[in-house]
C-alpha cells in the first residue's frame, strides 16, 4: 500500500504486515481537531470502514510493524527533525554600510534640507568627506559658483525639492549644471560639472515624507562631448560655407 504525503510531496511504502492494534499514540486516526494537514493525511491511508471499525477501540492507535508513522509537528520519523527544527534566524544587515557602499551617487536629506546620510561614491564625485557634510544644509555644503552668474543649478534643484514635498512624488530633472567647488587642496575654485538628478521621497510611519533621496548621475563628459560634437559641426559648416565662398570667386573671374 502507498501512501502520497501531500506536504512532503514523497510516497511512502507501508509493509504488507501493517495492521490496526492498539498501542501508544501515534496515529491519533479519529481526532477531528488535529489540523487540516493531518486530517487530510489521515483520510489518505485510513480508509472510511477501517475508521469505522476503530470506533470502538481506544483512541490509542498505531501501526503494528510499521512504527511511529506521524507524530505531533511530523509526518515521518526519518523527517521530524528536518521538519520541526526552528529556523535559523540570519543577522540583520547593517544597511547604513549597505548604502554608504551602493555603487551609485546617493544622498539623503531631511525635510528641512539637511544632510543625513551619503553614498562613497557620491562623495568622491562631489570631492566632498562625509564628516564634512553631515547634518549641513545641502546648499551650504554645495552652493552656486560666484564666477558664473548665469548659473540655475541651486534655484532649479530648489524648486525640484520643493515640488517633492509638495506634491509627494519624485520629480526627475533635466541635465543641470551645477559647479562643483574644489578643496583647497587642489587649488580651491570651482569645476564644471553637470547632473541628471533624481528626488524620490522617503514616507515614515506616520505616511509623512521623513526623508528625500537625491540622486544623480554625472553626465559631464557626455555634455563635453556633445558640445564638442556641436562645436565640430559648425567648423565644418564654416569650412563648407569658405569653400563655397571660394569656389564661387573662382568661377566668377574665369
Amino acid at each position: 500500500m502507498k501512501f502520497t504525503c501531500r506536504f512532503l510531496k514523497s510516497a511512502y511504502t507501508f509493509p504488507q504486515d501493517a495492521k490496526l492494534s492498539d498501542g501508544p499514540s501515534q496515529f491519533p486516526v479519529q481526532s477531528n481537531d488535529l489540523p487540516s494537514a493531518y486530517r487530510t493525511v489521515r483520510d489518505s491511508y485510513f480508509p472510511t470502514a477501517i475508521r469505522a471499525s476503530t470506533q470502538a477501540r481506544s483512541r490509542s492507535t498505531a501501526i503494528k510493524g510499521l512504527g511511529p508513522v506521524v507524530t505531533k509537528g511530523c509526518w515521518f520519523k526519518g523527517r521530524r527533525r528536518a521538519l520541526t527544527r526552528p529556523l535559523r534566524s540570519l543577522p540583520t544587515p547593517d544597511f547604513r554600510a549597505l548604502f554608504e557602499s551602493a555603487p551609485g551617487f546617493y544622498l539623503v536629506l531631511t525635510p528641512d534640507l539637511t544632510i543625513v546620510a551619503v553614498s562613497d561614491a557620491y562623495l568622491q564625485a562631489t570631492m566632498t568627506k562625509r564628516a564634512e557634510i553631515l547634518d549641513r544644509g545641502f546648499f551650504d555644503v554645495f552652493p552656486a559658483n560666484p564666477d558664473d552668474p548665469g548659473a540655475t543649478g541651486v534655484s532649479n534643484l530648489s524648486a525640484s525639492l520643493e515640488r517633492v514635498l509638495r506634491n509627494r512624488t519624485s520629480d526627475a530633472m533635466a541635465v543641470q549644471k551645477y559647479d562643483i567647488r574644489q578643496p583647497e587642496s587642489e587649488g580651491g575654485g570651482f569645476e564644471e560639472r553637470y547632473w541628471s538628478p533624481v528626488n524620490s521621497p522617503i514616507f515614515g510611519p506616520n505616511q509623512q515624507i521623513a526623508y528625500i533621496i537625491h540622486r544623480v548621475e554625472d553626465v559631464t563628459e557626455s555634455v563635453r562631448l556633445q558640445q564638442q560634437g556641436v562645436e565640430q559641426a559648425k567648423l565644418n559648416e564654416n569650412l563648407l560655407s569658405r569653400a563655397q565662398k571660394v569656389e564661387a570667386e573662382i568661377f566668377l573671374r574665369a
